[in-house]
Parts: structure tokens; C-alpha cells; sequence
């Protein structure tokens, strides 16, 4: 995504995401809300330990995959009522097969959540779990990836 297609604020989001920028992230996301489970400044650390393990297995960016997840169509986002709405992307390192997939679930227009998701089917033939990133688990990924910088 380049900047002149950013129209929303899940727009922005994916951008800053593909743009390895988890404080510009954090600049969108709403401070109240919780986003893998955790409040946005612990969410914000762990984006960056996330984006440094992309970093060390020698990514300078990410592409952005829409997906679709089994989970995103249960009822607690489907839920007409209160217009919610989830979004899944699988963000995929520019040279490596690392990914980070994500559901960025909506209410009136704005991203009230950001979950991990690992039922996420994307249309890419390298999705090999052993490569998968996820937010909450990242202390054990950087230190297999990135032990030569410490």
C-alpha cells in the first residue's frame, strides 16, 4: 500500500504496519481499547520486539495479504447491531518467509481491536508455521532470531 491509497484509519494502520513503524501504529490506535490482549503501550513494546525479529531475519518491510479467518465470521464480530467488523491481514516479510497474521476488527469505522490469529487463510503458498510471528510470544522469537546483536 502506498500513501496516496490510505482512506481510513485500517488504511493508515496497514501502511504503518508494512512500514515496520509500531509507534506511528500506536499514534492510531485509541488508548482505551485492547489490542492482543494487552493495553496499547504494552501492545506498542511487543509490536516492536515483533518488527525487530523481522528486522534480524533481514526484512526492511512487510507485505500486507487480506485473508480471510474462520473466526472472523463468529458471532462476536458479526454482530450487525453494533457494526462491527474484522479485517484479517497476513503481514509477510519483503526477504524472508516470516509472517505476522492479524485481525483488525472494526466498530464505527474505527479499529477498536487488533488480534493475533492463526486460522487466517491468505492465498500465499509459503505460509509454513515455523516461520509464523505472533505478538504475545515474541521474547522466545528474538532470541532465536536476533542472539548476535545482544
Amino acid at each position: 500500500m502506498n500513501r496516496s491509497q490510505i482512506k481510513t484509519q485500517r488504511d493508515a494502520i496497514i501502511y504503518f504496519f508494512e512500514s515496520l513503524d509500531a509507534d506511528m501504529i500506536g499514534t492510531l490506535l485509541d488508548d482505551e481499547n485492547v489490542y492482543c490482549d494487552v493495553d496499547k503501550e504494552t501492545f506498542v513494546k511487543k509490536l516492536n520486539e515483533v518488527f525487530r525479529t523481522f528486522s534480524c531475519a533481514g526484512n526492511t518491510r512487510l507485505v500486507g495479504f487480506p485473508g480471510v479467518s474462520k473466526s472472523a465470521r463468529s458471532k462476536r464480530y458479526n454482530y450487525s447491531e453494533n457494526e462491527s467488523f474484522a479485517h484479517g491481514y497476513s503481514f509477510v516479510g519483503n526477504n524472508s518467509s516470516h509472517f505476522l497474521d492479524l485481525l483488525f476488527v472494526e466498530k464505527g469505522g474505527r479499529v477498536y481491536s487488533i488480534e493475533d490469529s492463526r486460522d487466517l487463510y491468505v492465498d500465499w503458498p509459503d505460509h509454513d508455521e515455523i516461520n509464523r510471528l505472533v505478538v504475545n510470544e515474541q521474547e522466545m522469537m528474538l532470541r532465536e532470531y536476533c542472539e548476535e546483536d545482544e
